[in-house]
């Protein structure tokens, strides 16, 4: 999954970035 990913974009876009990683 992308949730390593997610993390690296969340951190960015804090919640958006894991709707945005989908």
């Amino acid at each position: 999954m992308s949730k390593r990913i997610s993390i690296k974009r969340l951190r960015r876009f804090k919640y958006t970035g894991e709707r945005n990683d989908r």
